[in-house]
């Protein structure tokens, strides 16, 4: 006689595994769904990159499949102590988790995530320094004033533009057919971290282009104060160490940036004196000094 399967293993306990299968595969694509129809801008680098992570599974999904020697071993358990087992060594080895369940981590901005730390070290330990007042009562706006004065030129925008390319390959000075390196700004010395009058600095560039402001028909000579946002450096050298982090890489980004818009937000004093400004260096061939120019027109059109 013909010896099937289901002499040794319970068909209810076949039943289970299956269902239990089917039922993640479902929740796998639906995300993936879900996040080509409303998140597709995420996975612009690499087209490949969302069914990477959406479709990974653990190794340990393979205990799983202990369980049918131990059927035929131990067959006198009965469906509902299988049921018990089953779901209790799932949940322990956290056998369905994948790469998308750290995405969602990401999502929620926990604070205690790899960007919201960068955001805040950025913050912190260079945005409050450099904008807010300092002991003498010179604030960001005069150190601007002076600058204007004492060199006789005008600035765009009264701001701070942070600038954050997609790539996170940030250019150590700006210079392009569009902006030239000016004199930067007046160095800020402060003690800090152990040393002792540490200097902080912010870039100065010159608008190459002349530029008539609203309805001034007369074309002068701008400036603007601009820098990079100095930890994507440090996060883009991490990522070429780090390979199996590169997926993560558009996530980590936007929440840096949400991030740090709202710890700008809920600062007083300098809210209004930092603009963020995000560009797709991957896909665009937009020279740095294009950029600003653009967003000082957009503003300018604004009544900014």
């Amino acid at each position: 006689m013909t010896c099937g399967v289901y002499d040794y293993v319970d068909p209810e306990y076949l039943n289970l595994v299956a269902s239990i299968l089917l039922g993640h595969i479902l929740y796998r694509i639906t995300h993936i769904v879900l996040e080509y129809l409303f998140r597709r801008s995420h996975y612009n680098t690499s087209k490949n990159v969302l069914l990477q992570i959406s479709t990974h599974f653990k190794p340990d999904i393979l205990t799983l499949f202990m369980f049918f020697p131990l059927s035929i071993l131990f067959n006198s358990i009965n469906f509902n102590q299988t049921l018990v087992i089953v779901t209790f060594t799932l949940k322990t080895i956290n056998a369905f988790e994948c790469s998308y369940d750290l995405i969602k981590f990401l999502r929620k901005g926990s604070g205690v995530d790899f960007a919201s730390g960068m955001a805040a070290n950025f913050f912190h330990g260079f945005l409050k320094i450099v904008l807010k007042e300092d002991t003498d009562g010179n604030s960001f706006i005069k150190r601007l004033e002076d600058y204007e004065d004492g060199q006789g030129v005008n600035f765009a925008i009264q701001k701070l533009f942070v600038l954050i390319p997609r790539s996170c390959v940030l250019q150590m000075q700006f210079g392009d057919d569009w902006i030239e390196v000016a004199k930067s700004l007046e160095t800020k010395f402060v003690n800090r971290g152990g040393l002792s009058k540490r200097a902080y600095n912010v870039g100065v560039y010159r608008f190459k282009n002349r530029m008539a402001r609203n309805c001034d028909k007369t074309k002068i000579n701008f400036y603007v104060t601009a820098i990079s946002a100095t930890p994507l450096i440090t996060f883009h050298e991490f990522l070429e160490f780090n390979p199996h982090v590169v997926p993560y890489k558009t996530e980590v980004l936007k929440n840096f940036v949400k991030e740090l818009k709202r710890l700008i937000s809920l600062d007083r004093e300098i809210k209004n004196l930092v603009e963020i400004v995000e560009f797709d260096d991957d896909r665009e061939e937009a020279a740095v000094g294009q950029v600003l120019e653009r967003r000082v027109m957009a503003m300018w059109s604004q009544g900014l």
